[in-house]
């Protein structure tokens, strides 16, 4: 399964600001994930024709939350707090677990999580000589990257159509979902066809990826052509 947010545009961003630049041996990345006792599974086996029981606790307290690191060389620092990540949780974590652990040249990566500001200032002031900690707003300049990139792959398409004689009326690069993006344009332009292009990938990649051009077929207010490739 894919994750809901996973951001194309973002992901190509990312190669061609950061990770085209930086040794990916220096970067440090922080997240926070949680559980409960209460975790169980949903599916059990029993013989044909009987009930299956299982036991689930009822009482299963506050969550406990994990906040750790990881880099090419494998997990760093952890805290383990019961209850939910707060700004105070997460700046006890850098102070005295990770800025401590941070070496030279080293460059902390984190998301926009709530937790990771402190009013509309990311949470910066703790950080080991030579380690840098990156802006969590890193984001917004990843995607004015990849719109640049992005116009860049578009206006050398527009020329190939005019040497074949062609003639484009215009142009748009939107950042986000692709399916959802392009339903969005047509909507907003009115159009009366959209044409897409299919990789044709297979039946198992289909299921767990999905399809942008199934997606704009199922989704889009006017008729679709999809060219296989």
């Amino acid at each position: 399964m894919g994750a809901s947010e996973r951001n194309e545009w973002s992901r190509v961003a990312w190669k061609v600001t950061i990770a085209g630049v930086l040794n990916s041996r220096r970067l440090v990345f922080v997240d926070e994930c949680g559980t409960h006792v209460s975790l169980a599974p949903i599916y059990g086996y029993s013989p044909k024709g009987k009930r299956v029981r299982l036991k689930v606790p009822r009482n299963r307290g506050k969550n406990t939350t994990l906040l750790a690191s990881m880099s090419t060389e494998g997990m760093g620092p952890c805290l383990a707090v019961e209850g939910s990540t707060t700004a105070e949780v997460f700046e006890a974590y850098l102070e005295y677990f990770l800025a401590p652990e941070l070496k030279e040249g080293q460059v902390v990566v984190m998301d926009n999580l709530a937790a990771h500001y402190v009013g509309h200032m990311p949470l910066v002031s703790y950080e080991s000589p030579g380690a840098t900690i990156l802006d969590p707003d890193l984001r917004r300049r990843m995607q004015e990257g990849a719109e640049q990139e992005a116009r860049t792959m578009l206006e050398a398409q527009v020329q190939q159509v005019g040497k074949s004689g062609g003639e484009v009326a215009g142009v748009h690069a939107r950042l986000g979902r692709p399916d959802a993006e392009i339903v969005g344009v047509a909507d907003e332009l009115g159009a009366g066809l959209i044409v897409l292009g299919s990789r044709g990938v297979g039946p198992l990649r289909r299921a767990l990826m999905g399809s942008v051009s199934d997606s704009v077929v199922r989704h889009a207010h006017c008729p679709v052509l999809v060219v296989r490739e």
